[in-house]
């Protein structure tokens, strides 16, 4: 695995960013769909395509969820309040997440004066928010602030399809954060999903723009680092190279596994257990159990060279009395289950 690089994060999120938009515009015009119920069908369009590919319907045969590799699952594998739990191949837990932000938003309602999403991609939680938010005397307006192009495009184009008229759309470099397009000195809502876990180590500048810019502030994390509470993780993300998990096993058994992989994929025939990719192991005992969860999180995080410092970076800030940490909950749920979301929410102490 190559180290990942904001380019090649940046390549890799363009075209997808082109083929969401023109599938959600298309539920819009084709199917009559608002523009949240487009979304959500896009989504949930993705999640049964990365339940219905060679390594996912392997491993549900493995752990019962099918009776044959090559049939299409109607359930899939998720992570639930820490634990691996059994679910509807559709389950988004886009309102898992709505629902903790909805809450916080509703309960400091007059203290916040903008919401502002970092690495937004096409704003679907901002259009969502500002779709199921409790219409109040304050307006409160919004920033998609996003560092691909297509992300950008996208989320100008869906505007047209949203009633919410205060939604901005900014450019925004986690690796060279600049927030000085934001209105300084105001109240703020900051929240992340899942655009941090593209940045390998988190520069301690970002949180200082948040910090500098604002006058009060709550900020919200959901991203896929519960594993960074665990030291014993920590040191094997330090300690292990990518791709050592293929190179450990013994030369017979690679080649073994590379034949066994080819007869799978062509006729669902196997000779030999397939573990999932990344060396993540998991059976039917695992099921309703945390004990794997945030190992084979760090395994995924390893080889796709996901971040390693947010948890650190807040501990060392919060120290440093210029944050509080309000609230953690490590792996509350996953779409996908070796990349489950954990949510940190904190805001800034002022002196």
């Amino acid at each position: 695995m190559q180290e990942r690089t904001a380019l090649g994060s940046k390549s890799r999120y363009e075209d997808r960013w082109t083929e969401a938009f023109e599938k959600i515009e298309n539920e819009i015009v084709q199917n009559k769909k608002n523009l949240t119920e487009a979304i959500e069908t896009y989504q949930k369009d993705k999640l049964r395509q990365s339940a219905d590919n060679v390594f996912s319907r392997n491993l549900y045969k493995e752990i019962g969820l099918v009776s044959n590799p090559n049939q299409t699952p109607s359930k899939r594998l998720v992570v639930k309040n820490g634990n691996y739990a059994i679910a509807s191949v559709d389950t988004t837990f886009n309102g898992d997440f709505l629902n903790v932000l909805v809450k916080i938003i509703n309960e400091k309602r007059e203290q916040i004066d903008y919401i502002v999403e970092l690495g937004s991609g096409i704003g679907r939680h901002i259009f969502a928010l500002a779709d199921r938010l409790i219409p109040s005397q304050k307006q409160i307006e919004y920033f998609s602030c996003e560092y691909t192009d297509s992300g950008q495009e996208a989320c100008k184009k869906l505007l047209k399809y949203s009633n919410e008229q205060k939604i901005h759309v900014e450019y925004f470099d986690y690796m060279n954060p600049d927030l000085s397009f934001l209105p300084k000195k105001k109240n703020y809502l900051f929240f992340t999903f899942h655009s941090i876990e593209q940045i390998p180590e988190l520069k301690r500048a970002v949180i200082d723009e948040i910090l500098k810019i604002s006058d009060n502030c709550v900020c919200l994390h959901a991203e896929p680092v519960g594993w960074q509470y665990n030291k014993d993780l920590i040191k094997y993300r330090e300690e292990t190279q990518a791709g050592a998990w293929k190179q450990n096993q013994p030369f017979p058994k690679q080649k073994l596994s590379k034949l066994n992989r080819r007869l799978f994929k062509r006729y669902g025939l196997s000779f030999m257990k397939m573990s999932h990719r990344y060396g993540i192991e998991l059976d039917k005992t695992d099921i309703d159990k945390p004990d794997k969860v945030s190992e084979n999180a760090a395994k995924q995080s390893l080889e796709r060279d996901y971040n390693t410092n947010l948890i650190p970076l807040l501990k060392t800030i919060e120290s440093d009395g210029l944050i509080k940490i309000d609230s953690e909950m490590a792996n509350i749920y996953g779409k996908k289950p070796f990349n489950p979301t954990t949510i940190i929410t904190w805001h800034k102490l002022n002196s």
